[in-house]
């Protein structure tokens, strides 16, 4: 057989290869950028942490930006690991809620909130999230004696004022708030607050957090991590919402919900 010595082969074939070469490597540069580069998401934080104790338990709220780079990339969710330095202990919140991220300066406290769903993250387009996170195992943890208040209080009522004589007048009002003191010596409402003040783990201490960003196809995780302190003053401020559970769990909530704002550090 007949074969083309190495050198005439270079020198016929050489100067093609390299055209070749050179032509098909933007078209394989770009496909390895779209299908073999990974994906990054970068979480670009803005203001304070917002903590708070409320009627959803334990709760923290995180604003900022999502930027994607490499490949767009579909956030299926995100949740919150917390660690507290005083003890160790460990505690995880879920995305539960959309806020807003626009600030309206009229006056009107109502805010436009949103259930989680799934984010698009676009390489060319970052994403401004507003998200407050519970802890949902706290949450069903409280929920016991809340709706045993609840029950308990409905009952004191209708007991000494029936709902068949009241007509939603300010003098019912007033009567059901008079009622109401005399709810809160009893042994229920005493023992709920006890109950309450024992979940309440905020508490002065280094805190450190994790932020975890969850994708499908890839099926990756994005961490970001803080750290935060909370004082003494910012943990008796939290403190005061058990009284305001109280109150919200027998329709009496007179205050709004105490949040507490710290930097990252």
């Amino acid at each position: 057989m007949l074969q083309i010595p190495e050198q005439t082969f270079i020198e016929k074939f050489g100067a093609l290869i390299i055209a070749v070469i050179a032509l098909i490597q933007p078209w394989l540069i770009a496909l390895w950028k779209k299908y073999c580069r990974p994906g990054r998401i970068d979480f670009f934080k803005t203001g304070k942490l917002e903590i708070g104790f409320n009627g959803f338990a334990s709760t923290i709220g995180i604003n900022g930006t999502l930027k994607g780079t490499n490949k767009d990339l579909y956030i299926s969710n995100i949740h919150l690991n917390l660690s507290k330095k005083k003890d160790s202990s460990q505690h995880r919140f879920e995305w539960s809620i959309f806020r807003d991220t626009k600030l309206k300066l009229s006056g009107n406290k109502e805010m436009e909130v949103e259930l989680p769903y799934g984010i698009m993250l676009s390489t060319n387009s970052p994403q401004r999230i507003n998200i407050q996170f519970h802890d949902l195992n706290q949450q069903e943890i409280i929920s016991v004696p809340y709706d045993e208040l609840s029950s308990h209080w409905s009952k004191f009522l209708e007991k000494h004022f029936p709902i068949n004589e009241r007509t939603n007048s300010q003098e019912d009002n007033a009567r059901i708030f008079s009622i109401y003191q005399d709810f809160s010596k009893t042994k229920e409402q005493t023992g709920a607050y006890a109950r309450f003040n024992r979940e309440l783990y905020w508490e002065e201490s280094d805190y450190e957090l994790e932020m975890v960003i969850e994708t499908s196809n890839p099926i990756k995780e994005f961490k970001s991590h803080f750290k935060f302190h909370l004082t003494e003053a910012d943990c008796e401020n939290l403190r005061l919402n058990v009284l305001n559970l109280i109150d919200y769990g027998c329709n009496q909530l007179r205050f709004d919900w105490i949040f507490v704002y710290t930097n990252y550090k």
